[in-house]
């Protein structure tokens, strides 16, 4: 997921209030000190503006706007950290919009477990398995692949 718009960060507030001065101004203090003033909270807003919009940003979310997105997806923290709930979300993501392919399944794995050693093996039946490597796995981390394979339905 990208941003829908450009974010453009600005870091240098005061000085472009500053370069905007008009000629006869640049040596009054007052004026200039006017300047500094309006630039210097310009630039708070600034800041505060580009922490809120990348902060919601899902690539860049962290703890609040993290457990928010979560909670757009019905995802549960189940005490993970914040990559690893990126990573759920992301596969809840998947999840919630999967066709029931071996390839869609395949997707959600590599999500989950970050790794492309993943494949899956046709068996009988029109059944098939999607195996995976994967060298350090807490149980936590094995209960969330496990309800999120659960969740996987056929769309339609």
């Amino acid at each position: 997921m990208s941003a829908p718009f450009p974010v453009v960060y600005q870091p240098d507030l005061v000085g472009s209030m500053l370069s905007t001065q008009l000629g006869q101004d640049t040596g009054a203090p007052v004026i200039t000190a006017y300047y500094r003033a309006t630039g210097a909270v310009l630039q708070q807003v600034e800041d505060a503006q580009f922490d809120f919009l990348t902060g919601m940003l899902f690539e860049q979310a962290t703890g609040a706007a993290l457990d928010w997105w979560g909670a757009v997806v019905n995802q549960p923290r189940l005490g993970m950290p914040d990559s690893d709930y990126r990573r759920m979300i992301g596969a809840k993501i998947l999840v919630d919009t999967c066709n029931g392919t071996p390839d869609a399944v395949r997707k959600i794995v590599v999500a989950i477990a970050e790794t492309e050693a993943v494949w899956t093996v046709t068996l009988s039946g029109g059944l098939y398995a999607v195996c995976y490597e994967f060298d350090s796995m807490t149980p936590k981390f094995r209960r969330a692949i496990l309800r999120a394979m659960d969740a996987v339905r056929i769309m339609g």
